[in-house]
């Protein structure tokens, strides 16, 4: 019952409106009472977004009469968050969001004792781009000239994105080993969510940021910052 109650949500969340139908008596079925989601990271970054979303197309969409609370767990790349919700095994009503990149990062760098084969994959959600910003005041304006910079002096360019170990580094150390500069060179300030790393461009704390397009994208809109490349196949 778990999986196709988040396989309408995706449908909800990925779709134009609520095509999903609307719930009907449940008949003391799954769910029967209110559901409780984890974010291992903190307010306004996408993991935080990803379970308001599903919280909130439950009730807005009507897949279910039951409501849902979120509830923010952020810090070592999700695993404070992980070892927390392994101690609700067996309990259908403790859902979680999280991107295995970014965990399994988590996991690695944090040693962490509570690993993803403690979970059960129930739906997947979303998929889609980052983007490498710069606020909208930066010097900076292309990839070319960042990288130049970085290339010259790395400890420099502050880049912000995510957890150690996360996607975000690990792009970032990507393109420093295609200009010969090393991974311990690089200047990368990890943090607990997108809302902190949002508050570092913005703030010119950080010089450059990377996350996924879906958590930029107002800021973008409203020329707060100003994006340098994006890793898709289209612009």
């Amino acid at each position: 019952m778990k999986t196709k109650l988040l396989a309408a949500v995706t449908a909800a969340l990925t779709l134009t409106g609520c095509a999903v139908g609307e719930a009907t008596d449940s008949g003391g079925g799954y769910p029967s009472k209110p559901l409780s989601i984890m974010a291992p990271g903190s307010p306004g970054g996408g993991w935080d977004t990803r379970a308001r979303g599903i919280a909130s197309s439950l009730s807005e969409c009507k897949v279910t009469g039951v409501n849902a609370t979120v509830t923010n767990v952020p810090g070592a790349g999700g695993t404070i968050g992980l070892a927390q919700f392994a101690k609700k095994k067996g309990d259908p009503y403790e859902l979680m969001v999280m991107d295995s990149v970014t965990m399994l990062g988590g996991i690695v760098n944090n040693k962490s004792p509570v690993d993803l084969s403690t979970l059960t994959p129930v739906a997947g959600l979303s998929r889609g781009p980052s983007a490498i910003v710069v606020a909208k005041k930066s010097p900076y304006k292309d990839l070319k000239s960042l990288l130049d910079a970085m290339e010259a002096k790395p400890h420099s360019v502050k880049w912000t994105g995510g957890s150690l170990g996360g996607p975000g580094q690990m792009t970032v150390a990507g393109l420093a080993k295609g200009r010969n500069i090393a991974a311990k060179e690089v200047n990368f300030v990890p943090t607990a969510g997108g809302g902190e790393s949002m508050n570092l461009l913005l703030s010119g704390a950080a010089t450059a940021g990377i996350d996924t397009v879906a958590e930029l994208r107002a800021q973008i809109e409203a020329g707060e910052l100003r994006v340098l490349a994006v890793d898709s196949e289209q612009r």
